[in-house]
């Protein structure tokens, strides 16, 4: 892991925080506690601010950055797969962004919304608490209250991130040979 100072902004780490050696967090980032940070990730607080919320898995190869001087907010207990980008926009609690999916400057994602594997949220689109979306760009297609497995799924993918954090930070399953 490698953690960067940029013009004396220096990233805060909360407790319980698993951050792979292959991330880089640069700058102006805070990290809440039991957070998993994927091999592979950059977190580029480096013209603009992120705030990751508590219990948020940022899985291997995301990008996150945003404008200067704007803010990417990131609620609790957010889910974000392998290789999205992330940049200038704001993510509910409990939120799934898919895998290889883009969420652009001053979007919206809201609270328990599932965000569909490649998908596009616009440059000021806004996915409503609870909403299913999908393509490029997203339109809505249900709520996870009408897909009962979807919500089950997400709680099952979380328990799994939960458990590998508390496995990395015991440091009885992660070792470089």
């Amino acid at each position: 892991m490698t953690i960067w100072r940029f013009r004396g902004c220096q990233p805060k780490i909360g407790k319980n925080v698993f951050i792979a050696p292959s991330a880089d967090v640069i700058g102006d980032v805070t990290i809440e506690d039991d957070c998993y940070i994927g091999f592979g990730c950059r977190l580029r607080g480096d013209f603009g601010s992120i705030h990751i919320g508590k219990g948020t898995t940022i899985q291997e190869n995301v990008v996150i950055h945003t404008k200067p001087e704007e803010t990417v907010e990131i609620g609790e207990n957010v889910t974000i797969g392998h290789g999205s980008v992330l940049h200038g926009c704001s993510i509910g609690n409990f939120a799934l962004i898919g895998i290889r999916s883009i969420i652009s400057d001053f979007a919206t994602v809201g609270e328990w919304a599932v965000i569909g594997e490649g998908s596009l949220v616009r440059r000021k689109q806004i996915v409503s608490a609870r909403s299913i979306a999908v393509g490029s760009p997203v339109r809505i297609i249900g709520t996870i209250d009408d897909r009962k497995t979807v919500k089950m799924e997400m709680e099952e993918t979380k328990k799994h991130y939960r458990d590998l954090l508390e496995c990395l930070n015991s440091n009885d399953c992660l070792e470089k040979i």
